[in-house]
């Protein structure tokens, strides 16, 4: 099989090579061979043909078994791989002859890893050809084996965890089968249910993804539509061995062959890995601080962004978005496409907020409606489905009024310039800021995670946005502390600080804490945050290697404050430099607070303003900000004049920069994303 992949490669024969090596081992069988038939002397896909059927004359069925499945496996791969150049039924039909001659001897018995593999493979070439019933049965009888060996703990050939892999990715291929078939909207609901099933999985750290316990719970395309309005419809994809699969879901009317296309995965894989190299080299390289904006990741964003939109066809979305009047958009992403800032690549018109899942919408929206509905004496509110809480229990004045300012954004009271509100004010704000973390490295040594030279500044500003903040931060920010402080009757949790996903244990997803202390999804999710209507989590980023591929679904920090009860949450999908991150996270606020924009609203505006801002502008914010604060004092606190020091160290940074507009690169402005209604 190594000559087959040597050959494919080779762009030509050179007949002098094996005269010389003929004179030189003249009993040489390979040799020999070789010159005697012709065959063997082409390259490409004929050449890999050729040669691996060469093979199949010394690996017969019955003396052989193993040889001659994986050489028919081989085939069945160049044949697929052939077909998706051109000519599709014809080589895919060679491929499903090869996979089964495969199966024949590459038993689940005996090589269970192997025989799964050319089932998927098989599988998909199925549905490529569109033989949707044998498609059908195949995946069915995988998953069954598969559900079987798992309830059975038959671990023998391989792990639980492996096991549960596989299942996941013959779920995946049922939406593939559904769609080939015409059924839409059972496609649709299954590729929602397979999501749930994965997020349950992964949050809970179940053993294993228990489909078949969650079937009655399947969301309805009906209840999907629940989320939207008019002028808000939801794109939701869904990514399998077989296809990348766009829904355009309306708030009326059924499916259409319109609202669901789908193409071949390889192209985005290609795509993911790229990106994984490339970025996975940038962390490693970021600790040299020069030339980092430089770095081929960084630098090469805006073009790689532009190969990312052809790949999901948003201008192919967009055009049917524009013809109904649309003007808000729900992203539901899957597996790895959680990873890329999806928002940044359609029209800035648009306002838009991303979900894990439509589920995790309805929650938070009967939720939200039950709260709405506890204010009237006369209604009876249905039962929240969420796992926690307490929304039917009866209710003060006073907690009606706090029912109130969760609901709707407070517009700022006080005079221009005044950095405080009135004393009812509900909003409270829990903010840790710039804890001095720690981290082990491979060798076992204590490193200091790089403080953020501008969170002082964006926590400071912030905070005064707010009437008796609740802050901590550097060597405070204990697990016993934050664990004890969030549950407590705060509205918003600002976080200045480092984070990671992990992408082997999505439970131990963490916030870098004080010292070694970390708040993982596994803590976040066993508490209730329902009482949350923004969390910021700012400067974490996704740590990656470009081996890495996200098979089932992306859980991470915004999952677990999502699953915790948290209506927003604001986040990055990077680590972005400090200042840039500080100018848009007060900017963000202020619109908040101070304009009554949505979530959303905001957060777009506020890109929109920092990716725009020249160096005058921001120079004349910095000078803003320090004015406010000596206006406001007679006599400056330490504090005060420390944060005066940092704007004006901001300011005069500007000077230093050469770019008319020295925000305008992706890399600041599409790390934010904007998570729940």
């Amino acid at each position: 099989m190594s000559r087959s992949i040597a050959v494919k490669s080779a762009y030509t024969y050179n007949n002098l090579i094996y005269e010389l090596l003929q004179i030189k081992f003249p009993a040489s069988p390979p040799v020999t061979r070789t010159i005697s038939n012709p065959n063997l002397n082409r390259r490409g896909y004929e050449g890999k043909i050729f040669t691996l059927e060469a093979g199949l004359e010394y690996c017969q069925e019955k003396t052989h078994p193993e040889g001659y499945g994986k050489l028919h496996q081989a085939l069945g791969n160049a044949h697929y791989n052939r077909g998706k150049l051109n000519s599709p039924h014809t080589y895919w039909s060679k491929a499903a002859s090869s996979y089964k001659a495969a199966l024949k001897t590459l038993t689940k018995e005996a090589f269970l890893k192997l025989h799964l593999e050319i089932l998927q493979a098989l599988i998909k070439t199925l549905v490529g050809l569109k033989e949707l019933e044998e498609a059908e049965k195949l995946q069915r009888d995988a998953t069954d084996l598969l559900h079987r060996l798992l309830t059975d703990k038959n671990y023998s050939q391989l792990s639980e965890e492996q096991l549960a892999d596989k299942l996941v990715r013959f779920e995946q291929l049922t939406v593939n089968i559904l769609l080939q078939s015409g059924k839409l909207t059972e496609a649709l609901e299954t590729a929602e249910q397979d999501k749930n099933v994965c997020l349950s999985w992964l949050l809970n750290a179940l053993p294993i993804p228990d489909y078949q316990e969650e079937t009655e719970a399947t969301v309805t395309h009906a209840q999907i539509q629940q989320l939207l309005n008019p002028t808000t419809c939801a794109i939701y994809w869904h990514l399998s061995d077989a296809a990348l699969t766009t829904f355009i879901i309306k708030s009326d009317g059924l499916l259409s062959p319109e609202d669901c296309y789908s193409k071949s995965p390889d192209e985005l894989e290609e795509w993911v890995k790229k990106w994984n190299q490339q970025y996975a080299d940038y962390q490693e390289k970021s600790k040299e601080k020069a030339n980092k904006q430089n770095h081929i990741w960084r630098a090469g964003m805006p073009s790689e962004f532009a190969v990312l939109k052809d790949i999901l066809q948003i201008a192919n979305i967009e055009q049917q978005l524009q013809s109904n009047g649309t003007t808000n958009l729900i992203l539901i992403p899957h597996r790895d496409l959680h990873r890329f800032p999806i928002h940044a690549l359609f029209s800035s018109d648009f306002v838009i907020t991303y979900l894990p899942s439509a589920q995790f919408g309805l929650n938070l929206k009967h939720r939200l409606n039950s709260e709405i509905s506890r204010l009237s004496p006369s209604s009876d509110p249905p039962k929240s489905p969420l796992r926690r809480g307490t929304l039917n229990t009866p209710v003060s004045p006073d907690e009606t009024m706090e029912t109130l300012n969760t609901l709707v954004p407070p517009l700022r009271r006080g005079a221009r310039g005044d950095q405080t509100y009135d004393i009812d004010d509900k909003n409270s704000i829990l903010s840790i800021e710039n804890p001095n973390s720690i981290i082990i490295d491979e060798k076992g040594q204590r490193k200091k995670l790089l403080p953020l030279p501008a969170a002082e500044i964006e926590s400071e500003i912030i905070c005064r946005m707010f009437a008796n903040p609740t802050r901590l931060g550097e060597d405070a920010v204990t697990l016993d502390e934050v664990t004890r402080l969030l549950p407590q009757p705060h509205h918003i949790f600002h976080f200045t600080g480092h984070g990671s996903y992990d992408f082997d244990k999505p439970q131990q997803s963490t916030l870098y804490l004080s010292d070694i202390h970390r708040l993982t999804v596994k803590e976040i999710i066993q508490l209730n945050l329902s009482n949350y209507k923004l969390i910021c989590l700012c400067a974490c980023e996704t740590a990656v290697t470009d081996k890495q591929t996200i098979l089932a679904e992306y859980v991470g920090l915004i999952s677990g404050f999502m699953r915790a009860g948290v209506c927003c949450v604001v986040s990055t999908l990077w680590r972005v430099e400090s200042g840039a991150s500080a100018l848009l996270m007060i900017d963000f606020y202020r619109r908040w607070r101070e304009e009554g924009d949505s979530l959303p609203v905001a957060l777009a505006n506020s890109q929109k303003w920092l990716q725009s801002a020249t160096g005058e502008d921001l120079a004349a914010w910095y000078q803003r900000e320090i004015d406010k604060i000596s206006e406001n004092s007679s006599k400056l606190s330490e504090d005060e004049v420390t944060l005066i020091d940092s704007l004006d160290t901001g300011r005069l940074a500007l000077a230093t920069i050469e770019l008319d507009r020295p925000y305008q690169h992706p890399y600041y402005w599409a790390v934010f994303t904007v998570t729940g209604l």
